[in-house]
């Protein structure tokens, strides 16, 4: 775009066919095709618009430098014109009916026409007809032609001023009323939502199934009717011997655990006197007096954070803890299965006792045992905590002390079968549990969740 007018702020699409789009469906090849015509059109609405913005800068300057002449050249014609302009908007001719739509439209194109026979810009001729509709109807209505010419001098005033910048004037007052403006608006805007339902094509694991964009790095979990249990472990009362069915509304969970680069940018942003509250446990002291995780591990998940310490990221981030029954959910999928990947436990689908690891692995390590949604690490690697207590109810704050029990789920790198299932609830005290095999990930809620 033009740079001094700064009218638009686009988005870029490719338009061409590329590697990533050759061999996809005819569907998302038409989808290409129209957006290429798009871009087409907005290429030619954006240089018709150039021009036009190039003629209204020249004749600006004089414009504003005499803005008392400049009324008079707008007001002139209308006035002239007043006893008609009055006809074209007043029902019955006496000056009391509701002035309708269709009316007001009436009077702009009278406005217009009027305005057509003078030397202006045709921009400027539109723009002064759709700044004066309004101002202009109660001197028709009150028959104050007279009236006429010090309103226009005050219209003119505001709007044009030799001290004012051009582009500055434009992007206030002018793009929404020279019609090659709006034209190019109406043609920029089938461009972006063109390339939105291209991008939604070629990458639908971005965009929830309304269409939304996805927060980066999360999944949508859909709202409805889900299996969970039994649970073993420490399970709530009455609930450990069976399965039941819950309802969740749609929310979104991040696809793999938080990491130690992610939780550095987090640790990083905090005032100083928060710092050490928030410090994982593990993190090695500089010689400057500062802190880092362990040395290549920037893409492992961050461990050695309490309760405290997940939820203030979380917040920091925009987002929160999901609840046990939201994390159960997205482990577990619509069919409820036994593991994330199936209902039979199989060695190597993740980081645990049997992997032989010993230690935290790069998030995602295991693809083979994704979620159904495709969260990675639901089984394995570390334990996460949940926004859930032991008696299942959701925390709303921090915890003040250790007699708050906290559930984590999905086990680690030394859990067995039995653990890294996702019906497996483990306690911690939330104030002090500071452990090398407990991390967490992070949900959030739509704007409108269902």
């Amino acid at each position: 775009m033009f740079a001094r007018a700064s009218i638009v702020v686009g988005v870029l699409f490719a338009v061409l066919p590329s590697s990533h789009a050759r061999g996809q469906d005819a569907a998302l090849a038409e989808l290409e095709k129209q957006l290429a015509v798009r871009h087409a059109e907005l290429a030619v609405a954006e240089a018709t618009l150039e021009e036009v913005y190039l003629r209204m800068e020249r004749s600006f300057l004089a414009l504003a430098t005499d803005p008392e002449a400049t009324a008079t050249r707008i007001a002139e014609p209308i006035v002239e014109q007043f006893a008609a302009l009055r006809d074209r908007v007043l029902a019955g001719g006496n000056g009391k009916a509701a002035l309708k739509p269709a009316q007001v439209q009436a009077l702009r194109d009278g406005l217009a026409a009027a305005l057509g026979e003078t030397d202006f810009e045709p921009g400027y001729r539109a723009a002064f007809a759709e700044w004066l509709v309004d101002p202009i109807l109660p001197l028709l209505v009150e028959q104050r032609p007279n009236d006429v010419q010090p309103l226009v001098a005050t219209l003119v005033r505001e709007r044009f001023s030799v001290s004012v910048d051009f582009a500055e004037v434009w992007n206030r007052s002018l793009f929404g009323a020279v019609p090659e403006a709006r034209a190019f608006a109406n043609v920029h805007r089938a461009y972006v939502d063109m390339g939105a339902r291209v991008e939604r094509a070629r990458s639908p694991d971005r965009f929830s199934e309304s269409g939304e964009r996805l927060p980066p790095g999360m999944i949508e979990v859909k709202g409805g009717a889900y299996e969970i249990g039994p649970h073993s472990g420490w399970p709530k009362a009455g609930l450990e011997k069976r399965s039941r069915r819950l309802s969740v509304k749609t929310f979104y969970l991040d696809r793999t655990e938080v990491t130690n680069a992610q939780y550095d940018a987090f640790w990083k942003a905090l005032p100083d006197e928060r710092k050490l509250a928030h410090l994982p446990r593990f993190w090695v002291k500089q010689e400057d007096g500062s802190y880092t995780f362990p040395e290549g591990k920037g893409d492992h998940p961050v461990v050695g954070v309490n309760f405290n310490d997940a939820r203030a990221y979380a917040a920091w981030a925009g987002k929160r803890l999901p609840t046990e029954d939201e994390w159960e959910v997205a482990a577990r999928g619509p069919k409820g299965l036994l593991y994330p990947w199936g209902n039979d436990y199989d060695v190597g689908r993740a980081n645990d006792r049997s992997a032989g690891l010993n230690d935290t692995a790069p998030i995602g390590s295991y693809p083979a045992g994704n979620s159904p949604f495709g969260c990675a690490d639901m089984a394995g690697n570390v334990d996460e905590w949940t926004a859930s207590n032991a008696d299942g109810d959701t925390i709303q704050d921090d915890v003040a002390s250790n007699l708050v029990q906290v559930v984590v789920r999905g086990g680690n790198y030394l859990s067995n079968s039995e653990v890294l299932a996702p019906t497996y609830r483990l306690l911690a005290p939330g104030l002090s549990t500071r452990r090398t095999q407990l991390g967490f990930r992070c949900a959030q809620s739509p704007a409108k969740a269902k």
